[in-house]
């Protein structure tokens, strides 16, 4: 499978650069809109949380320390999320491809996992870049931190490719599977 991957790797590069610029296709701000949407979602959290509602972590002063807490958990579980509501609709949506195209079945799953990566590192690095400029930068565990994103992204392809498979069937696998990643969303302790 990784020798499948690797020759088809310009027509999954090709698929994923195509994904990124239909992504922000007729907007007036373009591109520009990856950058502005996380910092809009760090501003509204930090103001709501460390300015609002004064919310704090138990244990640390730092006035911002929850708003950090909530928005790193925050970041990685949208990116868990596109990965898997993603993947449950790509066999779907790339059906007429499949019938007429001969390419490994497996560069779907990495297109999907490309893209949402490639979304997260621009989040990622805006998040760290605000955390530079207040000066909370965590130093060693922006490194460590990549290996439970790794796993994270296993998880979230290996569910997508199962969900994404039932969905061929049962369509209603993808309403489920909405309903289910909210209610986990609001049972984990930045929810």
């Amino acid at each position: 499978m990784l020798r499948s991957l690797w020759q088809y790797r310009g027509f999954v590069a090709g698929s994923i650069r195509r994904e990124m610029r239909a992504r922000y296709a007729g907007s007036m701000l373009g591109a520009l809109w990856q950058i502005l949407n996380p910092l809009a979602l760090i501003a509204i959290y930090a103001i709501v949380f460390a300015e609002l509602m004064r919310a704090r972590l138990p244990g640390v002063e730092d006035r911002f320390g929850y708003a950090i807490f909530v928005c790193s958990g925050l970041l990685a579980w949208n990116m868990f999320s596109e990965i898997l509501l993603r993947s449950q609709v790509m066999f779907v949506e790339n059906a007429n491809m499949l019938k007429k195209a001969s390419f490994p079945r497996s560069c779907l799953p990495t297109i999907v996992v490309g893209s949402a990566l490639a979304n997260f590192a621009v989040v990622y690095g805006v998040f760290l870049a605000l955390l530079v400029v207040v000066g909370r930068f965590p130093g060693a565990v922006t490194i460590v931190a990549l290996v439970p994103l790794a796993l994270l992204v296993l998880l979230g392809s290996s569910l997508g490719v199962l969900a994404g498979t039932v969905h061929v069937f049962f369509r209603d696998v993808g309403q489920v599977l909405g309903v289910m990643l909210q209610l986990l969303f609001w049972l984990t302790p930045a929810g």
